[in-house]
Formats: C-alpha cells, sequence, structure tokens
C-alpha cells in the first residue's frame, strides 16, 4: 500500500514542536534527547566515512522499544491501514518517533540537517538550509544576534569602526571650534590651534 508523501512545510513544522517540547521539558524527553544525539554522530562519522558501530548498536537498542501494531481494517467503504500503538503509556515519544521515520523516510537527507543550535542555547533545529540555518528562533532568545556579537573578528571590527566614528566626530568638532575661533580673532592654522588647546588644557591639570 503506497503512501501519500508528506509536505516538506507539515514535516519540518512536526520536528520543531518536538525540538520546543525537547527544549522546555528537558526530564521528560531524555530518551528523545538521546535519540537525537545519538542520530547527529551517526550521521557525522558516515560523512567521514566510517561506521560508528557503537551508536548504531544503541540506537537500535532503544528503537527496539517502539512498537506498533499493524492491522488492516474496513472503513468507509474500503480496506484501510491502521497502526496502533503496543503496550505504552508514553504517546509523546511515539508520536516523536513516528515523526521522525515520516521525515527519514520522505525527506531523508534533512536528516544530516538536524543539530544543535549554534547560539549555545542547546535548542534543536532542523535546518532547510545546511549551511546557512544555524541559529534557533525560539521566543525570547537572540541566538544569531549574542553570536554575531562574540564573534572575535566582529569584536574588533565593531572597536575599530567605534575608534574611526571618534576620530570623525573629533576632527568635525574641532574644525568647528578652530573656526569659532577664528571668528574671534585667532590666527593660525588648525594644527597651530590644537597645539594650544593641548597646552591650555596640560596647564589646567
Amino acid at each position: 500500500m503506497r503512501k501519500k508523501k508528506q509536505n516538506q512545510k507539515t514535516v519540518f513544522g512536526w520536528m520543531n514542536e518536538y525540538f520546543a517540547f525537547i527544549d522546555e521539558h528537558p526530564e521528560k524527553s531524555k530518551q528523545m534527547n538521546e535519540i537525537l544525539e545519538l542520530l547527529v554522530e551517526i550521521q557525522r562519522s558516515q560523512r567521514s566515512g566510517r561506521r560508528d558501530a557503537g551508536r548504531i548498536k544503541r540506537l537500535q537498542e532503544i528503537f527496539r522499544q517502539y512498537q506498533w501494531i499493524r492491522e488492516i481494517i474496513w472503513d468507509d467503504g474500503k480496506p484501510s491501514e491502521r497502526m496502533t500503538i503496543k503496550d505504552s503509556d508514553d504517546l509523546v515519544e511515539y508520536d516523536f518517533v513516528h515523526r521522525l521515520l515520516v521525515l527519514a523516510n520522505h525527506y531523508p537527507d534533512y536528516l544530516s540537517n538536524i543539530r544543535r543550535c549554534a547560539g549555545g542555547c542547546g535548542m534543536w533545529i532542523i535546518a532547510r538550509r545546511k549551511t546557512v540555518d544555524r541559529f534557533c528562533t525560539a521566543p525570547g532568545r537572540n541566538c544569531r544576534q549574542n553570536e554575531y556579537e562574540r564573534d572575535p573578528k566582529r569584536i574588533e571590527q565593531h572597536r575599530a569602526n567605534m575608534r574611526r566614528l571618534y576620530r570623525e566626530w573629533k576632527d568635525k568638532n574641532d574644525r568647528a571650534k578652530y573656526r569659532a575661533a577664528v571668528e574671534r580673532g585667532f590666527k593660525g592654522t588648525l594644527e597651530q590651534w590644537r597645539d594650544n588647546v593641548k597646552k591650555t588644557r596640560k596647564a589646567k591639570r
């Protein structure tokens, strides 16, 4: 029986909802978190051409805990497939694993796009664009901006910009004061006026 392919936006929406749940309820989602950690590490090993047998074995052990009963029933005048959970009181975990399987079946390339937010908050994200989407968009967080502000190169660039702006402001301010001094009768160049200002300040100390 062929299953209809799920809409990409819908699948991504499901995953983001569960990532938000994991972030908000860490105690209730330890196993979900472990599944994602293992999945990410296995994907990383595969990209480097290695087979991470230990993590694969652990992931398989976890997945064996989730069992469904598949039934074919007569529904609405035709046979249909029905999947029910076998003996579990944790519906959230089951649904999370089910959504993860949907992602693996319909958009397998995006499994390698699951990652932690690069801003350091620890939240899981699924990147639509692997090299661009690196930060979460959780309400109340500014992970992209925080990372931007922590970047040493950007910090130095910001300081250099501030020094440049200060020099430009000071030069403009000095020229305005120099023109005012000339109007009051000062005879000399801008540099001479600046030297006089420095001497006056030193004398007052």
